[in-house]
C-alpha cells in the first residue's frame, strides 16, 4: 500500500536529539565533497521554508572511503544533532565508468540484450508503465537521434541537390547536417543524463551477472562500520540511507547487518529513495543479491521505507521491490511504500521547467523545494520526529 510522505515521520514517537545517518550514493563518481556541500547548501535553502536552523560543519575524511560531518538542528527550540556519514563507493563508480560515448554505447546495447533475453525487460514491462518507460528511455533516446540525424542529413542533401543539381554537393552537404545533429544530440542527451543512465545500467547488467569483488569488500566493511558505531555510542535513532543505485547497496549492506545480529540493532532504520532495484534483482544470476532482498524483506526487526515520487522517470515508483523482484518473504510489511510528490514543492511554472531535466528531478530526494511540503529529506535526516515504522 502506498502513502504520502507526510506519513514518512512519527512524530507521535520520543523525539529525537540524536541521530546518525549513513549516506550511500547512487553510481556518481562525485565524491563525499559534492554530496557535504550539496547538503550544507540545500539545508540552507530548505531552513528558510521550514524555519529550522541549520548548521552544517566542515568534512571529515576517515579511513575507508567514510567521509563524515555534524549537522546540528533547531526546531521551534529543540536541538537535534545528527552525525552524517557518507559511505563512499564512488572510487568503484570511476573503475567502471566507461569514458567514451562509442564505449558506453557498445556496452548499452550488449546489456540491452541480455535485459532482454534473460527477461528481465519483459518482467519491467508487466511492472507498469512508469518502470518500463524509466528503463526504455535511454534507448530510445539514442535511436530517436539516430533517426532525426538521418532525416536531417537526407533532407539537406536533397535542398541542396534541388537547389544546384550537384550530387557531390548534396552527399557533402548531407554528411555533414547529420554529423552537426549527431553532435548536438549527443552533447544533449549527456546533458540530460541519458549516458549517465546507461553507464548505470552496464554497471547494474554487470553486477547481475556476478558479483564485483571489490564491491562485495566494500559493503562488508561499511556493515561492519556501522556495527561498530552502534556498539560504541548508541544514539536516538540510526538511518541507513540509498539513493538510486544506493538503494541496491543499502538494501546489501542491511542484510550483512541482519546477519551479523539476526535480533536487528535497535533504532535503526532502513530508507531508499528513488530506488532502481529492479534493475539488478531482475537478473536470474543475481541470486545472492536477491537473498539480501529476502532477508531485509523478512525482517521486522529493521523497519524498512521506499520512498518513490512518479514524476521521477529514473526509479521504480509504484513497484514493491520484493513483488517485482519474485521474491517471497515471509513478513509482508516490508518495504513501506512511500509517494513524494514533488510537485507540491514548487510552482506550476517552475515544477514545468524540472519535469524537463531527468536526472535533475532524480536528485530532488536530497534538495530543498520552492516551497514547504510533506517531502523534506532534511527533516527526515536532521528533524526531531523519527521514521514512522508502519
Amino acid at each position: 500500500m502506498k502513502t504520502s510522505a507526510s506519513t514518512l515521520h512519527d512524530p507521535s514517537s520520543a523525539a529525537v536529539t540524536r541521530r546518525r545517518v549513513y549516506y550511500l550514493s547512487g553510481f556518481d563518481p562525485r565524491g563525499a565533497a559534492f554530496y557535504h556541500r550539496m547538503y550544507r547548501d540545500e539545508a540552507r535553502k530548505q531552513a528558510a521554508l521550514s524555519g529550522a536552523e541549520f548548521s552544517v560543519g566542515p568534512r571529515r575524511r576517515e579511513s575507508g572511503g567514510v567521509s563524515r560531518w555534524q549537522v546540528t538542528a533547531g526546531w521551534d527550540g529543540q536541538q537535534v544533532e545528527t552525525e552524517y556519514l557518507f559511505l563512499g563507493w564512488d572510487d568503484i563508480v570511476r573503475a567502471h565508468w566507461l569514458p567514451k560515448r562509442h564505449q558506453v554505447l557498445a556496452a548499452g546495447v550488449h546489456s540491452l540484450f541480455r535485459y532482454v533475453t534473460h527477461g528481465a525487460f519483459a518482467a519491467i514491462r508487466r511492472a507498469g508503465r512508469g518502470p518500463f518507460f524509466s528503463a526504455l528511455f535511454p534507448y530510445v533516446s539514442v535511436a530517436l537521434l539516430g533517426v532525426l540525424s538521418s532525416l536531417a542529413g537526407m533532407f539537406a542533401a536533397w535542398l541542396v541537390a534541388a537547389q544546384s543539381g550537384s550530387w557531390p554537393l548534396a552527399l557533402a552537404s548531407g554528411l555533414l547536417a547529420l554529423l552537426a545533429m549527431v553532435v548536438a544530440g549527443l552533447r544533449l542527451a549527456e546533458r540530460g543524463g541519458v549516458f549517465w543512465l546507461l553507464r548505470t545500467y552496464v554497471f547494474a547488467c554487470l553486477w547481475g551477472k556476478e558479483p564485483i569483488d571489490m564491491l562485495e569488500a566494500r559493503m562488508d566493511a561499511m556493515a561492519e562500520r556501522i556495527l561498530q558505531d552502534s556498539s560504541k555510542q548508541p544514539v536516538d535513532e540510526v538511518l541507513v540511507i540509498g539513493h538510486s543505485v544506493g538503494t541496491m547497496l543499502a538494501v546489501s549492506v542491511a542484510a550483512r547487518l541482519l546477519r551479523m545480529v539476526p535480533q536487528g540493532l535497535p533504532a535503526h532504520r532502513l530508507v531508499t529513495l528513488g530506488g532502481c532495484i529492479p534493475l539488478l534483482s531482475l537478473m536470474p544470476s543475481a541470486m545472492v543479491f536477491r537473498q539480501d532482498l529476502a532477508v531485509v524483506g523478512a525482517a521486522k526487526c529493521l523497519p524498512w521505507v521506499d520512498v518513490a515520487a512518479v514524476a521521477d522517470p529514473l526509479c521504480f515508483a509504484g513497484s514493491h521491490p520484493l513483488t517485482i523482484s519474485g521474491v517471497a518473504a515471509p513478513y509482508q510489511g516490508q518495504p513501506r511504500l512511500v509517494t513524494a510528490r514533488f510537485f507540491r514543492l514548487f510552482s506550476t511554472a517552475r515544477y514545468r521547467v524540472l519535469k524537463r531535466n531527468k536526472l535533475r528531478l532524480h536528485f530532488q530526494y536530497l534538495m530543498a523545494g520552492e516551497v514547504a511540503g510533506e517531502y523534506d529529506y532534511f527533516r527526515l535526516t536532521a528533524g526531531p520526529d523519527p521514521v514512522k515504522e508502519s
